[in-house]
C-alpha cells in the first residue's frame, strides 16, 4: 500500500498521486486503515522528510557542480531541481491535509 490512498481534492491533485508513485513515497510505509504495517506514522513522516531533504541537497550539488563549471548535464540539474521542488510541493499538500484533520477533530465536540 502506500499513500496513493488518500484523494486530494485540490487542482493538480493526479499530479501530486503520480508524484508520491514516481518518488516511491507510497513505498515508505504509510497504510490505509486495516492494514498491516510494522513502522509507526511518526517515522515514516520523518523518513519522508528525509527523502524530501535528501532530493534537495543533491539538486544544491548539481547546481553548485554546474556553477563550478564541471561537466554536468544542463538537462539533469533542471531534472533534479523540478524533483525536489515538485516533492516539496507533495510534502507541503501532506501537511495541509494533516492540519485540516487535526483542526476538524479538535472542533469535534465530545
Amino acid at each position: 500500500m502506500g499513500i496513493d490512498f488518500i484523494n486530494f481534492n485540490t487542482p493538480g491533485a493526479q499530479g501530486l498521486d503520480d508524484l508520491a508513485k514516481t518518488f516511491k513515497i507510497k513505498d515508505a510505509g504509510i497504510e490505509p486503515e486495516g492494514a498491516s504495517g510494522s513502522g509507526s506514522f511518526a517515522q515514516t513522516l520523518k523518513d519522508v522528510l528525509g527523502q524530501v531533504s535528501e532530493m534537495d541537497n543533491s539538486a544544491d550539488a548539481k547546481i553548485a557542480s554546474m556553477n563550478r563549471g564541471e561537466n554536468v548535464d544542463p538537462h539533469d540539474v533542471l531534472l533534479a531541481v523540478q524533483e525536489a521542488n515538485m516533492a516539496l510541493d507533495l510534502l507541503i499538500q501532506v501537511r495541509n491535509r494533516l492540519v485540516d484533520a487535526y483542526q476538524e477533530l479538535s472542533r469535534t465536540p465530545l
